[in-house]
């Protein structure tokens, strides 16, 4: 009888897979959507084939070992509610085929926290996945950049209608967060790693500080709230040894960055500008299906669902006809029918005050965990990811929950000594 264990890969087999993986992954995320899914296919087929080749009988005990909770493991497990969440959804949805849609979009929060678990990512991994990371986004941000300047006043004149200045992957916010999230694991690994060469140092740091300006340049206000509280929160983590009036100075000086760059920045200024004008107009209750009031309608819609079932709300499968409903009695001027621009609005809607409170629960176990473990670069990506919910819903996309599931699972494992 063949045994399972004996068709175990060596382990450098094993990281090699992860690594390769790894890169394809960040690779893809910044020029197409469709590419992420095969490496989050991969990570999910390598973390299957490391629970069967470990199975110790008996199953029982093996089951137990598996699944059992401890200082290392609860913060994975945690992580995986954002998943399970909308799994337990069905007893509420009507609409199964939707439904389903919502459960395929969450299952890289599923697959990548348990293979992340089982394959701690080295050192030296890490260096490459950040490095390649930022080379990526400085080179098509720096593309992009170009195209902007060699184009001024169109690009200008899309601004001022509403419109985003093209990008590689066709997903404004998403490639924003993403410039984002890579800047401040940048940031992190450059202070980390005292073994980098001198040299990669430097262009590191030439490159972060470039894609830092990009994010103005681009004028995505999801980047844009990603960034700043990422950055306060990644100051008061690290910089312990300065008094508060140090603290409180930098926070004053990234704050007069942010509205200078708005002053000598002709995007970003552009970009206020039409913010503005967009609100005045849904104040004066001008629709204009433009995207901010459209926000400001998905929140009224989002309420009056909420109010249907608060609390178990009224299902992730059935949220899709629910708002068409809302819209077509309550605002049929709008011709998109857009859902929640707000992921703790739109995960009330759907799974109610239960849902909510497991959602809240989720995200200060994780919290609890980075802090035990000293890993204060898990803690900022958490509050990152806090202000892009306050403003989009980015769990219900597949490249949002790609890309937020990756950079979470992926620095989950700071500081753990790998066993």
């Amino acid at each position: 009888m063949l045994k399972i264990n004996a068709l175990r890969l060596p382990e450098k087999w094993i990281t090699g897979i992860q690594l390769f993986w790894g890169i394809w992954f960040v690779c893809m995320l910044s020029f197409t959507k469709y590419g992420t899914s095969m490496s989050i296919i991969g990570f999910g087929v390598l973390g299957f084939y490391l629970v069967v080749t470990n199975y110790k009988p008996p199953f029982q005990k093996y089951l137990a070992k598996l699944f059992s909770l401890s200082d290392r493991s609860y913060g994975f497990f945690a992580l995986t509610l954002v998943f399970w969440i909308v799994v337990f959804g069905f007893y509420n949805s009507d609409n199964i085929q939707y439904w389903l849609s919502r459960v395929r979009i969450r299952l890289p929060f599923l697959a990548l926290p348990i293979v992340f678990y089982w394959i701690p990512w080295s050192e030296k991994s890490k260096r490459i996945i950040v490095g390649i990371s930022i080379l990526i986004i400085f080179a098509a941000s720096t593309f992009v950049a170009v195209r902007y300047f060699l184009d001024f006043d169109k690009m200008n004149e899309l601004l001022k209608s509403g419109s985003p200045i093209p990008v590689p992957m066709k997903d404004h916010v998403r490639y924003a967060q993403l410039q984002s999230f890579v800047l401040l694991s940048g940031i992190y690994w450059i202070l980390k790693d005292k073994e980098l060469h001198k040299k990669l140092r430097i262009i590191l740091i030439i490159c972060l500080i470039t894609i830092f300006f990009y994010i103005h340049l681009f004028a995505v206000r999801s980047g844009l709230l990603i960034t700043y509280p990422g950055l306060i929160t990644f100051l008061f983590l690290n910089i312990k040894s300065i008094k508060i009036w140090q603290w409180l100075l930098m926070v004053l000086l990234l704050a007069g960055i942010g509205f200078g760059s708005i002053r000598l920045i002709p995007s970003l200024d552009t970009k206020v500008k039409y913010m503005i004008w967009d609100f005045q107009n849904f104040r004066q209750g001008k629709i204009l299906n433009n995207s901010d009031s459209g926000r400001w309608v998905s929140y009224d819609v989002g309420y009056k669902l909420h109010l249907q079932n608060p609390l178990i709300g009224i299902g992730p499968g059935d949220l899709e006809d629910e708002v068409k409903v809302v819209y077509q009695r309550d605002h049929p001027d709008v011709i998109e029918a857009k859902q929640p621009h707000n992921q703790f609005l739109h995960t009330l809607v759907c799974s109610g005050w239960v849902g909510l409170l497991l959602f809240m629960g989720m995200w200060i176990t994780i919290i609890v965990f980075a802090y035990k473990n000293n890993n204060p670069i898990l803690i900022t990506l958490v509050f990152a990811t806090f202000a892009s919910f306050m403003v989009e819903s980015p769990l219900e996309t597949a490249r949002g929950t790609a890309l937020i599931g990756f950079w979470l699972a992926f620095w989950m494992g700071e500081n753990l000594q790998a066993k």
